[in-house]
């Protein structure tokens, strides 16, 4: 009566979108990279008790590509692919097509996660307050947060 359900394979990876809009000021995009590198570099060398688990690679657009029709294939399989996206949310991110396309993957309109994607904010130079309802809906989770301000501030501080 009680039959084993035969486990499914586990993939050997997992792809996270980076998503994120370039940003004129070299210093914002500097962090920004920056807090990219650390990720990957952190995701790329676990601690000891999840190293069992697949692998989590990010993906980003390295090149600038822009939203051409030689970039959108290489952007939606990537976003198809990942079950989260890291969203760098900036001034520039919502007025960015590419960007906004990225989102459409992960968010519905009105903000939620789409069935089976997940996503982070990250407050790059703009706070949760001036951020759009979609990127805020609910409890989305918009870091660093209210009370911490931007990635920008927290960074120049050092924390």
């Amino acid at each position: 009566s009680g039959a084993l359900v035969p486990p499914r394979a586990m993939s050997s990876r997992l792809l996270v979108m980076f998503s994120y809009a370039w940003l004129d000021n070299e210093e914002q995009q500097h962090i920004q990279i920056d807090f990219y590198d650390r990720l990957k570099h952190a995701l790329a060398y676990p601690l000891d008790e999840f190293r069992g688990l697949p692998r989590i690679e990010l993906w980003r657009d390295e090149k600038q590509i822009r939203s051409t029709r030689q970039a959108q294939p290489q952007m939606d399989a990537a976003c198809q692919e990942s079950f989260l996206a890291v969203i760098m949310f900036s001034d520039k991110y919502p007025h960015s097509s590419a960007c906004t396309r990225e989102a459409d993957h992960f968010l519905t309109k009105k903000g939620s996660d789409k069935k089976n994607k997940r996503s982070l904010i990250v407050g790059v130079n703009i706070g949760h307050a001036d951020a759009p309802a979609r990127f805020k809906y609910k409890t989305r989770l918009f870091l660093p947060s209210q009370n911490w301000g931007t990635l920008l501030e927290l960074w120049c501080k050092g924390t």
